[in-house]
């Protein structure tokens, strides 16, 4: 049986990782993650993005950006959309063979 020590101490570990998932992401290139990623990378990837009007430091407005313009490619072009439907489908066929 555990003890009230080693219980808090697990509660303790628990919160700090829980804080941890919680933390805001950040743009790829403010991580340590990517060591070869260089500043000016990192400039370039950000001024790409301002000069679309998106703000790299929410990923959630990302994604509905991202959703937003595949929404509207397929309304304004469905015979494009139709035609890379068939075509993924017929390449992940032919790969599940």
């Amino acid at each position: 049986m555990a003890t009230v020590s080693e219980l808090t101490a697990e509660l303790l570990l628990l919160k700090q990782e829980k804080e941890s998932r919680q933390a805001p992401l950040t743009a790829p290139c403010a991580t340590a993650k990517e060591p070869d990623a260089t500043p000016s990378d990192c400039n370039e990837w950000d001024a790409l993005l301002s000069e679309l009007g998106l703000d790299n430091t929410d990923p959630a407005a990302l994604l509905e950006s991202l959703t937003k313009e595949l929404d509207t490619l397929a309304r304004d072009k469905p015979l494009l959309t139709t035609g890379a439907a068939l075509g993924l489908g017929f390449v992940l066929g032919r790969m599940s063979k």
